[in-house]
């Protein structure tokens, strides 16, 4: 049997000596010559010893040719058979180099001696009689939070990777390996079945335990899928090294959906779980903290809420909370016998700008992964709404009621769930000092304003505040002509210029334009259908500018008239609806739920709340940057690493804009899968400016391993009786499919490449002893004293001088 098969048809080229022995061959010219009859007797006998060490140096190149074809398809053999071919290397060897030093060839005798020591110093020393496992593996490590539990002898990942090594041994050569780390996605690591063991081995030892959690189905069909491109036909079997945790309530039953991919497999394969863990684990962990929201009022003091998981349930578990790496409160929490327990604690803020803490315990358990939880927020303006409409008139509700009724709290707890406080005012000189106060500035069709109030805003909007204008009756061109479009429109505040209420007659349906735009990405496909049902009567004329990249249509009618739309404007954000938030220009506020989702998922976006990017273990995510980088990069720095990675940003448009331009414009990251948990930090340098922005993202561990609830060996066999599966605890005492008991089949190259070195050495020395024979003196001797006999036979009639005539014509 061989590895490498295709390799043997190199034993076409044993044939070349034999074709240059042919090409090389010189015919005879033939000389009649009466006296060479006596000569021709003596060279006869001279003629069969070159002519057979001739033939013997033919063989021996052949042989030396077919040897390194042989050896290049990678035979195997008994261990027996391979000891046998290393003595009879030996034995040639020893011959050959005792000959050379009587003879003197001292070169050759050196050579000989090298190969000599070779076969000695690499002669099989294990001939006894050992298990071989053969056949397709696919190699499955949990890699999951819960495999760096620390066991009596190591982690659980240690314990696995030992099992998994040491199968790796006792695989036969012609035994194919495929390696899968399984957590939620399945990572190829060996991506095909391979007879190449070490380099398994090689990705085996550089492996370490990750915090996410395991997903035990898609690692199942990863292997399946592996199994069926190959065409597993040789005992295909599945390894899965797990502690089986994480997996207990309700898992196990859909791990059946990863067999569906038996069809296309030509034999069924099997499924070994080793099993690595154990049923005594005790391990305590922060599983959470919870923030009133991602911008906090600077320099105040919020609640925040934190849950743990107690060690002990019987004892009580010290919570300590740091910011900035300060420790600014700590708290004894009493765990009253449960599994996870809430704790109140006091965040002092901190000045404007990010900050970035965790939740810890002190005490370390076996499990140091999940022992701290980390958070990042900013703080900055207060959590406020600044709401402008017009006074009411007679019994007409005014322009800022249905809002009012969204964003305050009148007892009704259903409604007003903003999180931010909704101070209601009449039409008033907006300055920075009472922008300041406010984080959301809502302009409910409340009619003119100052240029000094729109030069205000402009700059509030700038720094980072929310400016939401909903237009109407009041606040139109023909209405409010003086100063509005001078500072909102021309003053390129606003995402289009505004124009002449329009109506519409019959009343249009609302079209969404940007399905996937944060404010509807949070509302379900039934507020979705709502918003489409939606009747606009009457609207103010939008007319968005083409040139401006930071302006887009979130919705609009069907004959594409804007109804709401965004703009980019510094470090903050512009909303401007084309409708009255009442009900004389469309039915939307008799519609409850829409509405309340479209004002509160836009107060939510206005205010930055969606700042805080989520982002989880071994998962890319995107990151949105409210003003693209000058250079286009953004520095990455991760926990625990000096050195900031850089990545490069897709600014789209905004890098061929002007500079002025392009301080607006927004930007999107791409940041490759994470894989430290802990506090990431982010900064670039806008257009323009002199400091750096920084944004901060809390990465934790995955909180469902903490708990580490194992599955039952039952419930798991059941759900994978398709696949025949099978629990172990201990490899070693377990007889895989494919394992043989008998004699040790062993890779023969070795030994071949050893017949090659002493088929070299012979072919050398007989080399050497043939052309020295060529050229010896004693052939010239012997070569007269045969002429000397020829001349002495010639007919006895001849006289003496014609005896020497015919041998001086002869010579």
């Amino acid at each position: 049997m061989f590895l490498a098969s295709p390799l043997l048809w190199g034993l076409l080229a044993a044939g070349i000596p034999v074709l240059i022995h042919l090409l090389g061959r010189t015919k005879p010219v033939p000389h009649r010559f009466p006296a060479m009859r006596f000569l021709l007797r003596s060279q006869k006998s001279s003629a069969r010893t070159l002519k057979l060490k001739h033939i013997l140096l033919l063989l021996l190149r052949i042989a030396a040719i077919a040897l390194i074809a042989v050896a290049l398809a990678r035979p195997l053999g008994t261990l027996t058979y391979t000891s046998a071919v290393w003595a009879g290397a030996a034995l040639v060897a020893a011959v050959l180099v005792g000959w050379s030093f009587r003879r003197g060839e001292f070169s050759t005798a050196v050579v000989g001696s090298l190969v000599l020591l070779g076969v000695v110093t690499s002669f099989p020393k294990n001939p006894e009689q050992e298990a071989r496992v053969r056949g397709d593996f696919v190699l499955i490590m949990d890699q999951s939070m819960s495999m760096s539990y620390v066991e009596p002898g190591g982690s659980r990942f240690d314990r696995a990777r030992k099992a998994a090594l040491s199968l790796l041994d006792r695989l036969a050569p012609d035994s194919r390996l495929a390696l899968i780390f399984a957590t939620e996605n399945a990572e190829r690591a060996q991506s095909r079945l391979s007879y190449r063991h070490e380099v398994v081995r090689e990705k085996l030892l550089a492996a370490r335990p990750t915090g996410r959690g395991l997903d035990i189905d898609t690692a199942i069909q990863a292997a399946l899928e592996i199994l069926a491109r190959e065409n597993s036909v040789r005992n295909p079997t599945i390894l899965f090294f797990t502690d089986l945790q994480g997996i207990g309530k309700g898992r196990p039953d859909s791990l059946n959906h990863g067999t569906g991919r038996l069809d296309s497999l030509p034999h069924v394969p099997a499924l070994v779980v080793v099993d690595v863990g154990s049923d005594q684990a005790q391990n305590s962990a922060a599983l959470g903290l919870t923030l009133p929201a991602s911008v906090l009022p600077a320099d105040s003091k919020v609640a925040v809420h934190g849950k743990i998981k107690p060690l002990d349930k019987t004892l009580p578990t010290l919570v300590e909370l740091y910011v900035d790496e300060k420790k600014v409160a700590q708290a004894l929490v009493e765990s009253k016998g449960q599994d996870s327990v809430d704790v109140e604690l006091q965040l002092p803020t901190g000045p404007a700008g990010p900050h970035s803490g965790r939740l810890q315990l002190p005490t370390h358990d076996r499990m140091e992964m999940d022992q701290s939880f980390a958070f990042a927020y900013q703080s900055g303006r207060p959590p406020s709404i600044l709401l402008l409409e017009r006074p009411e008139s007679g019994e007409q509700k005014g322009s800022g009621f249905f809002l009012n009724a969204v964003l305050t709290r009148n007892g009704d707890e259903s409604i007003g769930v903003s999180g931010l406080n909704c101070v209601v005012e009449p039409v008033q000189e907006l300055t920075a000092a009472v922008l300041s106060r406010y984080r959301v500035v809502i302009l409910a069709d409340c009619g003119r304003l100052s240029d000094s109030s729109w030069s205000a805003l402009k700059q509030w909007t700038a720094d980072g505040g929310g400016l939401f204008v909903w237009l109407g009756p009041a606040m139109h061109t023909s209405t409010a002509r003086q100063g509005f479009q001078q500072h909102a429109s021309f003053g390129g505040l606003l995402p289009g210029n505004v124009g002449l209420l329009t109506q519409r007659k019959p009343p249009q349906n609302i079209a969404v334009s940007q399905a996937e735009h944060p404010i509807l990405a949070h509302c379900g496909g039934a507020v979705s259908a709502v918003l489409r049902e939606t009747l606009v009567s009457s609207l103010v004329r939008i007319v968005p500018d083409p040139h401006d990249t930071n302006s887009s249509v979130i919705l609009s009618l069907a004959d594409d008239a804007p109804v709401l739309m965004e703009k980019l404007y510094g470090r903050g954000r512009v909303l401007l609806a084309a409708i009255d938030p009442g009900m004389q220009c469309s039915d939307l506020p008799r519609r409850g739920e829409a509405f309340v989702s479209l004002v509160l998922d836009s107060v939510r976006l206005l205010s930055g709340e969606d700042s805080g990017t989520q982002a989880r273990l071994g998962f890319p995510f995107t990151l949105n940057l409210p003003v693209a980088p000058q250079d286009g990069q953004v520095f990455w720095r991760k926990p625990g690493e000096s050195t900031p990675a850089v990545l490069r940003v897709d600014v789209g448009q905004a890098v061929s804009l002007p500079t002025s331009s392009r301080q607006t414009a927004s930007a999107t990251v791409i940041v490759p899968p994470i894989e430290t948990p802990g506090i990431h930090t982010f900064s670039w340098t806008p257009a323009g400016a002199t400091l750096p922005l920084t944004r901060m993202l809390a990465v934790n561990p995955e909180t469902s391993e903490s708990f580490l609830t194992r599955a039952a060996p039952e419930l798991f066999r059941k759900a994978l009786a398709p696949l025949d599966a099978q629990i172990v605890r201990d490899l070693a005492d377990y007889t895989l499919p494919g394992e043989e008991k008998g004699a040790a089949r062993r890779e023969v190259t070795a030994a071949l490449l050893l017949l090659l070195l002493v088929a070299l050495l012979v072919e050398s020395f007989l080399s050497n002893r043939l052309y020295a024979a060529v050229e010896s003196p004693d052939d010239d001797a012997q070569g007269q004293e045969a002429s000397e006999k020829a001349a002495s036979e010639l007919p006895a009639q001849t006289g003496a001088g014609e005896k020497r005539t015919r041998w001086a014509e002869h010579v």
